[in-house]
């Protein structure tokens, strides 16, 4: 599956280039808006654990209809995913 592929492929290259510190700095350029520049290894461990955690919550919720039941769990709040929502974003990786 190429969205599988692509994601793990996507893991694999941020734990490598998290390494180094010129790689935490292209990174920290790369994603833009982070709260703090990556300063070490655990910094980009961190950032992953934060990315894959909307993952999970969009696998669990992946039913082949619209409901809020993974949403309002979590936040409270009546926004339903969209049908199937992780192909939804394996659809623009």
């Amino acid at each position: 599956d190429d969205c599988y592929s692509g994601l793990k492929a996507a893991w694999v290259f941020l734990h490598d280039v998290g390494k180094t510190k010129k790689g935490r700095a292209a990174l920290t350029e790369a994603m833009g808006n982070l709260c703090k520049p990556l300063g070490n290894v655990e910094d980009v461990e961190t950032l992953m654990e934060y990315l894959q955690s909307p993952m999970f919550t969009l696998a669990e919720g992946d039913y082949p209809f619209s409901t809020n039941y993974i949403t309002f769990a979590l936040s409270g709040i009546d926004a339903p995913l969209p049908p199937w929502p992780f192909s939804k974003l394996c659809a623009s990786v």
